[in-house]
């Protein structure tokens, strides 16, 4: 899907999702909903966790067990989610993830901008610096973490306040996704470009997604 504005070529802000463009998780964050859920007697369908990655872990839980016809499993949310989001912290210090290709020498570029940067991460924002720095990706104060909202990533109300701290045209922003999540929620923003990075999965035709691009090197020389 390809939107022209009339700001188009102009950046005024960048927004990145951090698993994907920075961080390569090697599917160890989608693994981690089927095993926890799996523990509740839930078998998920082919591509149910995918539909939600990105978004925040509640919204995914209540989505998932919603969409599985598991109604008696939501009040348990709560416990789940923290399961969740702890063993997400644990995969920080496991030496098990990396950062994604290309992405050091990337976010060196992005800090040198000067621009403003809004990082999109699904669990607990507190958890981003360490997880960044434990990987060599240096940290910037000017740059903020979030983007998940009470309602989950899919909604652009976070990306949209953002914009207006920021003081920033929608238009003049663009953003590097990976998750369908933080697709959907780049794209209710009005955000000028939203760029896929990496290999393209069975829903990315239903996307707003203006390009596709194989690493955050490449988004950043756009």
């Amino acid at each position: 899907m390809s939107r022209t504005t009339e700001n188009s070529g102009k950046t005024g802000g960048l927004v990145i999702e951090v698993v994907g463009p920075l961080v390569d998780d090697r599917g160890l964050m989608v693994r981690t909903y089927a095993e926890i859920l799996a523990g509740e007697g839930l078998v998920l369908r082919p591509g149910a966790v995918e539909q939600v990655t990105g978004a925040s872990v509640d919204w995914a839980l209540r989505t998932l067990l919603e969409g599985h016809g598991r109604h008696d499993v939501l009040e348990r949310v709560p416990e789940l989610e923290l399961r969740i989001r702890r063993e997400w912290e644990g995969f920080a210090s496991s030496g098990l993830l990396r950062a994604a290709p290309k992405a050091e020498s990337a976010w060196d570029r992005v800090l040198k901008s000067g621009l403003p940067v809004l990082l999109l991460f699904g669990g607990d924002p507190s958890s981003v610096p360490e997880l960044l720095s434990g990987l060599g990706l240096p940290q910037d104060p000017r740059v903020e973490v979030g983007g998940s909202g009470p309602t989950g990533l899919p909604r652009s109300d976070a990306i949209s306040r953002w914009l207006a701290a920021a003081d920033l045209p929608a238009a003049s922003v663009r953003a590097a996704v990976r998750s369908p999540s933080a697709a959907l929620g780049a794209g209710g923003a009005g955000l000028g470009e939203i760029c896929f990075i990496g290999v393209p999965g069975t829903v990315h035709g239903m996307l707003p997604v203006d390009a596709t691009v194989q690493d955050l090197e490449a988004f950043v020389e756009r």
